[in-house]
């Protein structure tokens, strides 16, 4: 397994929100972590990332323990993220959004630079001498996306990616998202779209105030009807 997550316990001060969570992330694997709003999936994402401390368990990333270090450390080690509200940096151009996050990977792969995050992006390439806040919504995720993959990262976590995004474009991010699969990018993917997740993952685990309540396949979770409308409120 790349990623190890085991009896992780976290909260905000007094207000505990994780109880016990594990979740596994395998080489070339998909896995979405699925709940309601207000469960505990960003919380989940922060505490990987070292964002959140953790008040007890275990976040195993190639066998070596990440929980406690500082997130430059947890970036380095080979995760890279897309946050939650893509979060650019507003008053860099493309380029410079690209270029100041480009790097080699943890094993020293360059597999991923500007010019293919153009490549795979072309709305990007026309934009690059733009600056981020001129952006649409949906170019500033796929900047943001893009600004990840730049960091050659073993594991890709995509923290609500396709939110608020308009049908046409969410849809190119899905088209993308398998590509990526295809290529045997390893992804933790957080997302309210249950049928697309469902269809680019592997894995799924639903997160219910904090405990993870269910675990199997994707197929598994798309023939189980009664279990979707429990926990997802989706038929």
């Amino acid at each position: 397994m790349m990623l190890k997550i085991r009896d992780l316990h976290a909260g905000y001060g007094y207000a505990k929100v994780l109880f016990g969570v594990s979740i596994f992330v395998g080489d070339g694997e998909i896995v979405t972590l699925l709940g309601r709003n207000g469960m505990g999936k960003s919380t989940t994402v922060k505490t990987i990332f070292g964002l959140l401390p953790a008040t007890q368990g275990s976040i195993l990333f190639r066998d070596n323990e990440i929980l406690g270090r500082k997130p430059h450390q947890i970036a380095r080690a080979g995760l890279g993220l897309v946050p939650e509200g893509r979060e650019v940096f507003p008053l860099l151009t493309v380029d410079q959004n690209l270029a100041a996050m480009e790097r080699q990977g943890a094993s020293g792969s360059l597999i991923w630079d500007r010019g293919r995050v153009y490549e795979f992006f072309p709305q990007l390439a026309d934009r690059m001498d733009l600056r981020a806040d001129h952006l649409s919504g949906g170019e500033q995720q796929m900047l943001s996306i893009g600004r990840a993959l730049v960091m050659n990262p073993d594991l890709l976590v995509l923290d609500e990616a396709t939110e608020g995004l308009a049908p046409s474009i969410r849809a190119e991010i899905w088209v993308r998202l398998a590509e990526l699969r295809d290529q045997g990018q390893s992804m933790l993917v957080i997302d309210g779209h249950v049928t697309e997740v469902l269809d680019l993952a592997d894995r799924a685990s639903i997160l219910v105030k904090g405990e993870i309540t269910w675990d199997g396949t994707a197929a598994e979770l798309i023939a189980d009807q009664d279990t979707r409308r429990m926990h997802l409120g989706v038929g």
